[in-house]
């Protein structure tokens, strides 16, 4: 204790103070200053990252809890399930034993027990798939962890280094102090700090939409931006502004109709253009690859109306899709596709689901070949973390569709398991619906790192 109170000594408090009153033949105030202030630059940026490397252990803990709690919950209604399929054996025994005017009652009782089976499998699966989804987050928040607690590690060592050097004035060890320093701030620290970012926008004509796209790339510099719906033709596109603005790009253009495009902060290679193998005079697909990731941009076929024939085209145009994406895969493990896909998932991505039952978007034939992608190893990116209720990426511009939040869920972002551990966000941002002459459709965003 001092006059001016208590002081609590630190790890390497002693042998910083020892060496700035001068002692072992300092090298001089401003080594010992540049030491010190290095320190204290580590010591703070490796409190910070101490902070995140527990939240995301916290986080990890409080998702596998959820998951185990929908586990339990998905348990309870599978054995639910199965006093109802006992009744309803019991029943079916009844009926075959009972006399002819009491078969009616007991095929009723049958009939009975078979739907509320339905309602209780539909429920249990759909608890088993939200506990699913905890469980993929909660890996995903420990494999955040884990990078946090290399890069505070690292930046433990330098401190540990500054001290040796202060103490034995070795030049290499400053050296290596330095370099510990940068490799968990510049390097580390970049893989959080400066995580990489999908975003999907359907922008229903660049050439209107074109200064919106700007000012959202300006406030949110994502790393690839896929766009569809361009609405015209390659000599038309904008790239000498996109370049002005920093942005390189890859597109597709069509008069009136389509078109696609990638737009990135570095140049993409291996480009390819629809579909190889698949006769296409739609412009819908634009693929490139941005170090080791693979980025599908994809306008998928509206398809009218079930039956008609741009509907059996674009069952067709699925068909060929799998097939490419499938062989893509084999190639690069790290693959995203990314667009308007014109499909939902399920009901909780339709505004009313019973009034759109079967209409386009929402047919069991068009949710099959969705279905048929995710099977390839492709993971939904928005369903890897709680998104709120009523979540919807497209609006009709009718009817105050958009103010009333009916809506459906179509822009999506599919990434292959090399990729799910790496995603740590993914959301609609709804904020460029509200502009001016906006694009019926909102930017998707996911966030790898």
């Amino acid at each position: 204790m001092s006059g001016h109170g208590f002081h609590v000594h630190g790890p390497h408090d002693h042998e910083l103070e020892h060496a700035a009153q001068g002692g072992h033949g300092s090298h001089g105030d401003g080594h010992t200053s540049s030491i010190a202030m290095f320190t204290a630059i580590i010591a703070t940026v490796g409190a910070l990252f101490g902070y995140m490397g527990g939240a995301t252990q916290a986080n990890a803990g409080l998702y596998k809890n959820n998951a185990a709690i929908k586990k339990t919950e998905a348990s309870n209604q599978w054995n639910y399930y199965q006093a109802k399929s006992s009744k309803q054996n019991l029943s079916e025994l009844a009926m075959e034993l009972a006399p002819a005017s009491k078969k009616d009652f007991y095929a009723d009782e049958i009939k009975r027990y078979k739907g509320e089976k339905a309602e209780i499998k539909a429920g249990a699966e759909k608890l088993e798939a939200e506990a699913k989804t905890w469980d993929e987050q909660s890996e995903a928040q420990m494999h955040q962890h884990h990078r946090w607690a290399q890069a505070t590690t690292v930046l433990q060592v330098a401190i540990a280094m500054a001290a040796i050097a202060l103490l034995s004035k070795k030049r290499w060890i400053e050296w290596a102090m330095y370099g510990s320093g940068l490799v968990g701030v510049g390097v580390l620290a970049f893989l959080h700090v400066w995580a990489m970012k999908l975003a999907t926008w359907n922008v229903n004509s660049l050439a209107v939409r074109l200064p919106q796209v700007l000012d959202w790339l300006a406030a949110h510099p994502v790393d690839v931006l896929a766009l569809q719906e361009l609405k015209l033709t390659d000599d038309k596109f904008p790239a000498a502004a996109l370049a002005e603005a920093g942005w390189q790009a890859q597109w597709f253009g069509q008069k009136t109709y389509n078109g696609v495009a990638l737009i990135s902060r570095t140049e993409g290679t291996g480009v390819v253009k629809n579909i190889p193998g698949f006769e296409d005079e739609m412009s819908r697909v634009i693929t490139a690859t941005y170090g080791d990731l693979r980025v599908i941009g994809a306008y998928f076929p509206n398809g009218q109306e079930p039956g008609s024939d741009k509907f059996a085209y674009k069952m067709r145009w699925l068909d060929a899709l799998r097939s490419w994406v499938q062989a893509e895969l084999q190639k690069y493990p790290k693959l995203a596709l990314l667009g308007d896909y014109n499909i939902t998932f399920d009901d909780l991505d339709v505004w009313d689901p019973v009034a759109l039952k079967e209409t386009i978007h929402c047919t069991t034939e068009e949710r099959q070949k969705l279905q048929a992608l995710i099977d390839l190893g492709l993971t939904d990116g928005m369903r890897l973390f709680p998104q709120p209720e009523k979540n919807y990426s497209w609006w009709d511009y009718r009817d105050f569709a958009f103010r009333r939040n009916r809506g459906l869920r179509i822009d999506h972002i599919l990434i292959s398991d090399a990729l799910k551990a790496q995603a740590t966000a993914c959301a609609v941002d709804k904020a460029p619906r509200k502009n001016e002459r906006p694009s019926d459709h909102a930017p998707v965003v996911l966030t790898l790192a």
